[in-house]
C-alpha cells in the first residue's frame, strides 16, 4: 500500500467449523481444562456447550464450542503477538475431538484505513473510481459500499467489501467487528477508549473473509498462511483501485 495509507487499524476473527460429534460434552470439558493449563488466560467462563476464554486486557478472545473453535485479535499487534498461541490451542481443541478430521477455515479481517481524505471525499472519489455505471441506480446517491465474491472449484471462497466510514460509523464498525459488547465497561476499563481511539478521524473499510472447506484439522495453519496472504493483497488492490492506481 506504501504512501498510499497513512495508518491502519485492523481485527481478526478466525473460526474453526466442524459437525457436532458424539459425546461432545465430556471432550469439551477435557477440551477446557487443557486450554486453561496452557496459562494463557486469566479470564474464563462456560456452559455446557461452550468454554470462552479472555485475555487480562481483553484484546484477544479464545472459545471452544460443541461446532467451533474461534479467536478474536482486536488490533494488528495482537493479532502478530498471539497467532502462535492461537495455533497451539487450536490444535489442542482440535485433538481433544478426536474422531475430527475435516472442517472449514474462515479467516476474516476488518481493515480501517487512514487514506488522508475526509468521509465526503472517498465518497466522491469511490464513485469515480469504482462505481461509475453502477452509481446511476441511486441518482443522488451519497455513500456507497461495494461488495464482491467468488468461489473457485477447491471449495474456497474469496469476499471483500470496501466502503468510506466516517469516525461515529468507523467507532461502531469497530465494536461490531471487536465483538466489544460482550465485555461490560468495567472489565474494559481504559483499554476500551484506546482501542476506539485507534479508528479517529474518517477511514477506508475493508472487509475481507477467505473461507477454506474440507480442511484436514492438521493443515489448518498451512490454510491460515494462505488465507492471510490474499486477504493482504485483496486489501492492497482495493486501495489501489480506489485510488486509480490501478
Amino acid at each position: 500500500m506504501g504512501n498510499l495509507v497513512k495508518d491502519r487499524h485492523f481485527v481478526v476473527r478466525v473460526t474453526l467449523e466442524f459437525k457436532a460429534i458424539p459425546g461432545f460434552v465430556t471432550q469439551l470439558a477435557g477440551i477446557g481444562e487443557e486450554i486453561f493449563r496452557m496459562g494463557f488466560f486469566a479470564h474464563w467462563n462456560s456452559n455446557a456447550i461452550r468454554f470462552d476464554f479472555l485475555s487480562q486486557d481483553n484484546r484477544v478472545e479464545f472459545a471452544v464450542s460443541h461446532t467451533t473453535v474461534s479467536f478474536i485479535a482486536r488490533s494488528e499487534s495482537d493479532w502478530k503477538d498471539w497467532r502462535e498461541n492461537f495455533i497451539a490451542m487450536a490444535g489442542k481443541a482440535l485433538n481433544g475431538y478426536k474422531s475430527i478430521e475435516s472442517l472449514a477455515v474462515k479467516f476474516a479481517r476488518e481493515d480501517f484505513l487512514n487514506v488522508g481524505m475526509t468521509f465526503e471525499e472517498m465518497v466522491v472519489l469511490g464513485f469515480d473510481s469504482m462505481l461509475t455505471e453502477s452509481s446511476k441506480i441511486l441518482e443522488d446517491a451519497n455513500d456507497w459500499m461495494v461488495s464482491l465474491s467468488k468461489r473457485d472449484e477447491n471449495n474456497r471462497e474469496e469476499k471483500i467489501s470496501v466502503g468510506p466510514l466516517n469516525t461515529e460509523m468507523g467507532v461502531r464498525q469497530l465494536k461490531i467487528a471487536a465483538a466489544v459488547s460482550k465485555l461490560t465497561e468495567p472489565a474494559w476499563g481504559t483499554n476500551l477508549s484506546n482501542l476506539l481511539a485507534k479508528v479517529s478521524g474518517d477511514r477506508l473499510w475493508v472487509l475481507s473473509e477467505i473461507t477454506t472447506g474440507d480442511v484436514n484439522k492438521h493443515d489448518v495453519e498451512r490454510v491460515l498462511v494462505q488465507a492471510e496472504e490474499t486477504v493482504e493483497r485483496l486489501v492492497n488492490q482495493a486501495v489501489k483501485r480506489f485510488t486509480h492506481v490501478i
